[in-house]
This record gives C-alpha cells, structure tokens and sequence, in this order.
C-alpha cells in the first residue's frame, strides 16, 4: 500500500509492540480525515509480515458496537488475518483453523501447522460434508453468555486465543485495532456508554496487563483470571485526546501517538505523486496543475482532512483532463 509522511508515526506504533514482547495496549488520536484508518491498514500489513495475528473492527458500525461485547468478538473473529508463509488464514475459518491447532499444546512448525489446518479442514469436510458449516457452528461469539453483560468474558477469550498461539504456534501476539474507538462514547443510553467503556478498558488493561482492581465487571463473579501475559496488543483510534481516551492514558499509563495534519510541503509532495499516478493511469503527459489553482485548492479545503485533499487534487486533474489542458 502507498502512504507518505507517516514513517515516524508507525514506527512508534510498531516498536512500542515489538518491544512489548508480552502484550500492550496503546492510544493513535488524530482529527476527521487525517488518515488514522489508513496508518492502521498500512500497520497491519507490516505486522502481518512480522509474525503477527491482527484483526480489525471499525467499532459503531453494523454490530460492531462496544456496548454489545458478542458482537465485538465476532468482529473481530471476522476480521483475523494471519500468514504463514505465503499461506494466508483470514476471517472467521482463518480464526478456527487456528484455534483447532493451536489445541495440540505443543510445539508446531510453520510446515506442521500448514499441513495440520490441511488435516482438520479434510477431516471435518468428510464428516459433516461443509467446512464453513461447522465453523459458523463453533464461532466464538457462542463463548459470551449475553450481549450486554459480558465484557471481561469477552476479553479473556481473546487472551486464551493469543496465549494458545504465541505457545503452541510461535505467532509473537495477536493484535487488535479497534478504529473510530470514539464512538464507545456515542451509545444511545448512560447504561450503554459506560457498559462500552467498560469493554474498551478491560481490553486496555488486560492487554498490557496492568492490574485489574477497580474495574467493573457487570456480573456477579470473575472469570477466572490467568496471571500469564496476555501476548494480546491493542491499539485504541481516537478522534481527540479527550473524554474516554484521556482516561485510558491516565489509568493506565500508555503511550498516545498524536497524528498532527500534513504541512504545505507533505501536501504539495502528495499532488506530485498523485499527478504521477494519474498520468500511468491515463497515459498522458505529466498534467500541470498551476500554481494559483494549487493555492485554490489549499484555501478551500480543510487542514486537517488529508482524504478531501487528495480528492480535491484529483477533481482538479480530471477538470484538467477533460479540458485537454496537459502540460508539454
């Protein structure tokens, strides 16, 4: 994937887990548009070539809403990618072969999981005839006992996944992205706004396994709690330094990565790239963007929001294109 002006950025995101061998927890803050989503798309194929499980939700969207804990299980069950090899295990069969394996509770090699997930996938096809029906079967969402009341179930669920596969299959850790993380705050009733904050803090906590006294549960017991590490790492999106995301950071003590707007020279690096990509894609000359429309676009549109940039950069070039107005 193509990116510009972020190295600095991800690589914090990146070390901070890295180095963080036995899990962690960290918070990514930028304003609307400012590429908080891509810097995760592009983190996630970096860890993915380093050894990592990694699974994404976009929290608020369909079911993937923090105050139902079942459903933020099956996001993320759906969102799984892992790869070994040049073998790759995605979604939610992705999540069950893994978890199938990992059930040996020994050592495996790349070579034996690859040719143990094969075993398990003929096994099962010969005896109940549909792969995918036993998995939709067997999904994880089964494991948490009701949507609302469920959060440190729903956490520790995760952990065993993690736990499983960085001792029986050497995966470093299993990370999760939990993007438009804000939106934990935007629940329809005070009930559910804490009962989503309280999942977000259970897996911050959790993951960078920080003690849990104090926090609340929304049942009578406790799961039972392993004191192994977690190997679970998590990366929290937010919109603004405040709210639910400045409380994670004070309770918890963990890093915020701040993701500040592209300044005029980034921007003006970015419509070169994007002319240049415009010209492979119509074969035309290099297309000339004067500079009193340059300075146009930058006036009209919002500092902060890298995607209307582009998108402007890009309404101009057609404008351009169909106006045959190139450059020699």
């Amino acid at each position: 994937m193509a990116s510009y002006g972020r190295d600095n950025e991800l690589d914090n995101l990146k070390n901070h887990i890295q180095l963080s061998e036995k899990g962690s927890s960290q918070i990514l803050v930028g304003g609307y548009g400012v590429g908080k989503s891509h810097l995760l798309e592009i983190l996630t194929q970096h860890l993915l070539e380093e050894g990592y499980a990694v699974a994404t939700l976009e929290l608020g969207s369909s079911n993937e809403r923090a105050e139902h804990p079942d459903g933020v299980v099956s996001a993320i069950e759906r969102s799984f990618q892992l790869r070994i090899g040049k073998t790759v295990f995605s979604s939610q069969e992705g999540m069950f072969l893994m978890r199938r394996v990992s059930g040996y509770k020994q050592y495996l090699t790349h070579s034996q999981i690859l040719e143990r997930s094969k075993r398990i996938q003929r096994d099962i096809t010969e005896q109940f005839g549909e792969f995918s029906d036993v998995v939709s079967r067997d999904s994880l969402l089964r494991r948490i006992p009701s949507a609302m009341t469920a959060a440190n179930r729903a956490v520790e669920t995760m952990i065993q996944i993690s736990q499983n596969m960085k001792q029986t299959l050497n995966i470093k850790g299993l990370v999760i992205l939990f993007d438009e993380a804000e939106r934990s705050e935007w629940a329809s009733t005070p009930h559910r706004v804490a009962q989503a904050q309280n999942l977000i803090t259970w897996f911050a906590t959790r993951a960078a396994n920080k003690s849990i006294k104090g926090l609340k549960t929304y049942r009578d017991e406790l799961p039972s709690i392993s004191k192994t590490s977690s190997f679970l790492h998590t990366v929290f999106a937010f919109t603004h330094p405040y709210g639910l995301a400045r409380f994670l950071q004070n309770r918890l003590d963990i890093p915020l990565v701040q993701l500040s707007s592209l300044d005029r020279a980034d921007r003006i690096a970015i419509a070169e790239q994007i002319k240049l990509i415009y010209k492979i894609a119509y074969g035309q000359k290099v297309i000339g963007i004067k500079k009193d429309m340059l300075e146009r676009i930058f006036h009209n549109t919002d500092s902060e929001d890298v995607r209307l940039f582009t998108r402007t950069i890009v309404t101009a070039l057609d404008y351009l294109r169909l106006h045959g107005r190139y450059a020699d």
